[in-house]
């Protein structure tokens, strides 16, 4: 689930980006989690957690666009 902080900072970010220049603005977030399982001989080996953020930027100017 997508947090009200993020969706504040995804608004800055747009609102930013509006400021400098630029035409318009698309702001994508994301999160995911996994968790890994290993098993060696039958048993278990190892346990793993990894969890990921990310915010992709997309700016348009000048009739042209770039991802960031």
């Amino acid at each position: 689930m997508i947090t009200e902080q993020e969706i504040r900072i995804a608004r800055f970010c747009i609102e930013t980006a509006k400021a400098k220049g630029a035409d318009g603005a698309r702001v994508s977030l994301g999160k995911s989690a996994m968790d890994g399982y290993t098993f060696l001989n039958g048993g278990l080996d190892k346990v793993t957690h990894s969890a990921d953020r990310s915010i992709y930027i997309t700016l348009y100017a000048d009739g042209r666009y770039g991802g960031f």
